[in-house]
């Protein structure tokens, strides 16, 4: 019994991982940083949702190592602050030989949309819901639960202090 304990909660912090590198943007050319918790401005609206297909697609990019990692790190709030994470995570992905397919995009509320995935890992399928925000006209997984992964999948990164740091995937 512990060892499928064990084995669901690497299940959802792998699938977690996942989703979180696989943020959908409508690429700009803005050098501004994201912060912790932003949303969209009053002034700016949301870009539209992504389709499942279009965030599986992302996906695939976030798991290519030939991919930048300029073109990675504006996927998750913060990200620039440490551009290797994402290919160290892609390579314990690989590594287990899991795969994820996202299955519905919704709205869950102003600037915010929640991603429906079906994660499949030793066999079993484990369904995950990631938060997205809309910031500088791009959706990017929320820091908090990205940087909650992190400290599940016993990592770490420069991109994770203070509080955002102590919370959990949801």
């Amino acid at each position: 019994m512990k060892s499928r304990l064990i084995r669901s909660l690497a299940v959802t912090g792998l699938a977690a991982v996942a989703v979180s590198l696989a943020g959908c943007s409508a690429k700009t050319d803005e050098a501004e940083a994201p912060s912790p918790g932003a949303t969209v401005a009053a002034d700016q609206p949301a870009p539209p949702l992504p389709s499942p297909e279009e965030l599986n697609a992302k996906l695939q990019r976030a798991l290519d190592p030939s991919v930048s990692l300029d073109e990675k790190v504006q996927w998750v709030q913060g990200g620039e602050a440490d551009p290797e994470l994402f290919d160290r995570i892609a390579g314990v992905y690989k590594q287990e030989g899991a795969t994820i397919v996202v299955t519905n995009v919704t709205e869950s509320g102003p600037g915010r949309m929640n991603a429906s995935a079906d994660f499949l890992l030793w066999g079993e399928v484990h369904p995950q819901i990631v938060p997205f925000v809309a910031e500088s006209g791009e959706w990017k997984v929320e820091k908090n639960y990205a940087c909650g992964v992190v400290q599940f999948a016993q990592l770490s990164s420069p991109a994770c202090t203070g509080d955002s740091a102590q919370l959990q995937p949801r």
